[in-house]
């Protein structure tokens, strides 16, 4: 059907709209659906969306002089959610994952407990972290640099 295989067209198909059972698949010519008869579904993987951030935010961030992606991959940007420990903070960390099956993005979150040995990072600061030796038994990342001075109090 319109060059994409059946299992390709099943996992394209939102949920509700199609049976997702091999057995119970027609497609939607042959079940009179006219709307979605002339639409062509493709394969999740076939399907990239660029996630975008607000315009006004980027050019914010560009004046103030910070950037808002880490420089490597394996580098994370989080916001300090802790700074009770001596030389040891906490980042909260955002970042998106990609499922497949539905073609979205979903946000999940995560905390890392990262080594600042001059203590130069406070409660609420972007920071950018990137991983090291383990320095003990939850601390295995060490700051790189505080990426943006938080003024306003925090809410945690």
């Amino acid at each position: 059907f319109l060059g994409l295989s059946k299992n390709a067209f099943i996992a394209a198909a939102p949920v509700g709209r199609f049976s997702t059972s091999p057995r119970t698949w027609t497609p939607p010519r042959a079940r009179g659906d006219v709307s979605t008869a002339t639409q062509v579904w493709k394969k999740p993987s076939d399907i990239w969306v660029e996630p975008t951030l607000p315009q006004d935010l980027v050019e914010e961030a560009a004046k103030e002089g910070f950037r808002l992606r880490p420089k490597y991959s394996y580098m994370k940007i989080g916001y300090v959610i802790s700074d009770k420990n001596k030389k040891t903070r906490v980042a909260h960390v955002e970042y998106f994952l990609f499922n497949a099956k539905y073609g979205a993005y979903y946000k999940r979150s995560k905390k890392f407990h990262y080594h600042d040995e001059y203590e130069t990072s406070k409660l609420g600061d972007v920071v950018l972290i990137a991983p090291s030796r383990k320095v003990s038994q939850m601390k295995h990342y060490r700051l790189i640099e505080v990426v943006k001075k938080h003024t306003a109090p925090v809410r945690v």
